[in-house]
């Protein structure tokens, strides 16, 4: 069962969401709890004026990420503010399931290509996200296919939804896992931050709208965890240099950054010194 408490999922979304979100509590369905490691993954589907499916990713009682699939996306909409309440309030209401490691790690190899197939010929788009995960270009060439897999010009996106991000989210919790992992290999770390934070800032348009700081906030704790390390000096350097491009890029502060404690971190890394 999740423990989840009110404060905390409150602070996930700001009180104003907070309150936009109440009405909905009540109305949610196919609520799932599914253990992964340390996290826990909240599913359920809020019905406004169409179906969307909600997720929140729950680490030692705090919200590590969370996205919904209505025209708002993201992780902090009123849907959003909804399951967290009801997972807040009312745990027991969400179906317990397996371990997700535990259940694929039970699949013989068989079962697990049928398995695959079968959700291929559900959601075809997916083919490529197969294709880039055993091609050995790991998360990085993972992230590099999801971004590709989306087609969206903001000029004709009349009703504001912004960009289809539902295959790149859980590549961007991903990274959040790899970046926390003692050992890690420090190169597939930065090169997946850095395939994160590409992909955001090409989609990324402030002139409509289209702000993804949230997106590539995952390459930022990545990259600020990489460099609490002992490094090689190309992949320091690398990371370094990814890591304040992308401050300017997406507009990090110092607030935003300290409420994740890494406000140290950050203060700590030396300027960047010009080409």
């Amino acid at each position: 069962m999740v423990e989840l408490s009110v404060n905390a999922a409150r602070a996930h979304v700001g009180a104003h969401e907070w309150r936009k979100g109440q009405p909905y509590v009540a109305g949610l369905t196919a609520l799932s709890a599914q253990p992964d490691g340390d996290t826990v993954t909240l599913s359920g589907i809020a019905r406004g004026q169409e179906r969307y499916r909600v997720q929140a990713t729950v680490r030692a009682g705090a919200v590590e990420a969370a996205h919904c699939s209505c025209p708002v996306g993201g992780g902090g909409c009123k849907h959003v503010a909804a399951l967290l309440a009801r997972a807040a309030g009312a745990p027991e209401d969400f179906e317990a399931w397996p371990d997700l490691d535990a259940t694929l790690a039970a699949l013989s190899a068989d079962d697990l290509r049928a398995l695959v197939r079968r959700l291929l010929r559900r959601e075809p788009d997916l083919t490529r996200l197969v294709v880039a995960g055993g091609s050995g270009a790991g998360l990085a060439g993972q992230l590099q296919a999801a971004f590709a897999e989306i087609a969206y010009d903001p000029e004709e996106d009349w009703e504001g939804e912004g960009p289809d991000l539902s295959d790149v989210w859980p590549l961007a919790e991903e990274l959040s896992r790899l970046g926390e992992t003692p050992g890690a290999n420090p190169q597939a770390v930065l090169n997946a931050a850095v395939a994160l934070l590409d992909g955001a800032a090409e989609l990324q348009d402030e002139d409509y709208g289209v702000e993804l700081h949230d997106l590539a906030a995952p390459a930022r704790s990545a990259l600020l965890r990489l460099l609490a390390r002992e490094l090689a000096e190309d992949v320091r350097s690398s990371a370094h240099d990814a890591l304040h491009e992308a401050a300017a890029e997406f507009g990090w502060g110092a607030a935003e950054i300290a409420q994740e404690g890494q406000a140290d971190l950050f203060a700590a890394l030396p300027p960047r010194t010009a080409p």
